[in-house]
């Protein structure tokens, strides 16, 4: 047998897999959110360096309806013996997974400029659902997005409307996945940006989030709680 190897700050649940990581089965925790909180919108806090961004990909890789050529990544882990949730949840959903963690600036352009970056990916990776928007608003959105080119009013339905074309097209409500929320809120606070930040995010979490049907479960992950930031 192949001797396993130590990955120091690896973040990708399929790249520990498949590079024969040491990995902590913590998969168990898949059970309990589906059995006991399996809806709504919910935020862990933890300090740095506590995993919890592999934690999110753990989950992207699980419920990802896009990630079913990567099932085999949980073969022999703890959430493979729940044969009967696995077939009914195991790459069953659509999924929205992002991180703010690279969100920063020292003005508001430069924000803007770091959102469209680090957000531009899952527009990219969901482009398929282009045909399943309204013509108009809508559609101008989603091309801004696509492009890296949108502006404050367009991060403020960035969720809602990706979700919206989502469910229209697998006709599942997708599950959002949030990573190092506050970082944006840190940085916009000591580059004096923090209530131009802070009205994005707001807005963001709320049209998508807080009274969206289309919602299945949101998981957020940041060392700092949500009401305290205004959000």
């Amino acid at each position: 047998m192949k001797n396993k190897s130590i990955a120091i700050g690896q973040e990708n649940f399929k790249t520990l897999i498949d590079d024969n990581c040491y990995y902590v089965d913590k998969t168990q925790f898949i059970k309990e959110l589906i059995t006991k909180q399996f809806n709504g919108a919910k935020l862990f806090l933890r300090p740095k360096r506590f995993g919890k961004t592999l934690s999110l990909s753990t989950l992207k890789y699980f419920f990802d309806i896009d990630e079913k050529e990567n099932a085999y990544l949980f073969n022999d882990l703890a959430i493979s013996k729940e044969v009967e949730l696995c077939k009914q949840h195991q790459n069953k959903y659509p999924v929205i997974f992002f991180t703010l963690k690279g969100v920063t600036g020292k003005t508001k352009e430069e924000f803007l400029n770091s959102f469209n970056a680090q957000l531009l990916s899952e527009y990219k990776r969901h482009r398929y659902i282009e045909d399943k928007l309204d013509k108009g608003m809508e559609i101008n959105v989603f091309n801004r997005l696509l492009d890296g080119e949108g502006d404050t009013h367009d991060f403020k339905i960035y969720l809602s409307l990706l979700m919206k074309g989502l469910y229209e097209y697998h006709k599942v409500k997708p599950i959002v996945l949030i990573d190092e929320y506050d970082v944006p809120l840190n940085s916009a606070h000591s580059a004096g940006c923090f209530e131009y930040v802070v009205d994005i995010i707001k807005e963001m979490f709320s049209n998508g989030l807080k009274t969206n049907d289309n919602l299945k479960m949101a998981i957020i992950t940041g060392c700092l709680q949500i009401a305290k930031n205004q959000i």
